[in-house]
């Protein structure tokens, strides 16, 4: 997925006239993100990578960039400690479309690529505790199994944790296995606040013997400080 990296470098702002429309899709105090999806972009695979237009304006509606990058963008929050719109991109690899990279659009304008995609990194559930611009995220790195981690946007630092939580269940039992990563588990989905969340300084996790059809009741939690 490197390249993915130098796609998010090297992109650049389409040509006059052919700008997608754009809505606002996170406000910070001095600067809007707005996000525009082209759905008829050439395709990658069976056509489901999209580009997709980031649009910084001013209070006053001034446009200050326009970055366009290849996958479909969605807004996740602004973080006030890191002056920056934190974004998701997600494209197709393989058979799943995981976020393969988090971006910041900052207030000056700047797109930053995170460490998450410089460490080769995938996920497939993101928990964003915006006053700490820290991410918590189900991901797997260079191919790995996909395990916790943490995302630290102030330093940039990528942190595995441990064994990932379960990935939600959706009412009934699939017939495949159900794990991150799999045919019936390869797209981004939302963990429940009771299985993964931010307290303080703290992430906390927890554990059962959950299926594709329930959560257990009986759970166990683990507790991480981040300072």
């Amino acid at each position: 997925m490197l390249w993915f990296v130098a796609a998010l470098t090297f992109a650049a702002a389409p040509e006059a006239g052919a700008e997608l429309p754009h809505v606002d899709c996170s406000q910070g105090p001095t600067t809007t993100l707005r996000l525009g999806i082209d759905a008829r972009s050439l395709p990658r695979h069976d056509g489901s990578d999209p580009r997709s237009e980031l649009e910084l304006v001013d209070a006053a509606g001034k446009r200050l960039s326009l970055h366009s990058v290849w996958g479909r963008a969605r807004c996740l929050s602004y973080l006030p400690t890191r002056g920056a719109h934190l974004v998701s991109i997600e494209a197709e690899v393989g058979v799943i479309v995981p976020v393969v990279s988090l971006v910041l659009v900052a207030d000056d304008s700047r797109l930053l690529v995170t460490r998450l995609s410089k460490e080769d990194t995938q996920a497939l559930a993101l928990v964003v505790d915006a006053l700490s611009a820290r991410v918590a995220l189900v991901g797997s790195r260079r191919q790995g199994p996909y395990r916790l981690f943490v995302l630290d946007l102030l330093v940039d630092t990528l942190r595995e944790l441990g064994d990932a939580p379960a990935p939600p269940p959706v009412g009934q039992v699939v017939r495949g296995k159900w794990t991150w990563g799999s045919e019936d588990v390869g797209r981004v989905v939302e963990l429940e606040p009771a299985v993964l969340h931010f307290e303080g300084h703290e992430l906390r996790a927890t554990y059962g013997k959950d299926s594709s059809k329930r959560r257990a009741t009986s759970r166990k939690t683990r507790t991480w400080r981040l300072d």
